[in-house]
């Protein structure tokens, strides 16, 4: 799993393989949980044409809304999204 773009603090774009997902921090009152989404096609299709211009939108839109995108939540994943994205720290800086 790589990192592609990240946008701080929010979220992180990572690929695994032809998949694509969204590593998001989503904050709710008091508490917070990270939430990784697998893109559909209509959303990889947004991305691989609009780039950043159309995951920043998404991103925001699953850290405001994080029970609309619940069912799509990749528990399975987050540890490998998670250790991507702290390798992508440590050389890029927050």
């Amino acid at each position: 799993m790589q990192v592609l773009l990240h946008a701080r603090p929010t979220w992180f774009l990572l690929q695994d393989g032809e998949a694509l997902y969204l590593d998001v921090n989503c904050t709710l009152s008091a508490s917070s949980l990270e939430l990784l989404v697998e893109l559909n096609a209509e959303e990889v299709a947004g991305y691989r044409n609009e780039g950043a211009a159309f995951i920043a939108p998404l991103g925001n839109d699953i850290s405001m809304r994080p029970g609309a995108y619940w069912q799509r939540h990749n528990e399975s994943l987050v540890e490998a999204a998670t250790a991507a994205a702290l390798r992508w720290l440590e050389t890029n800086g927050p």
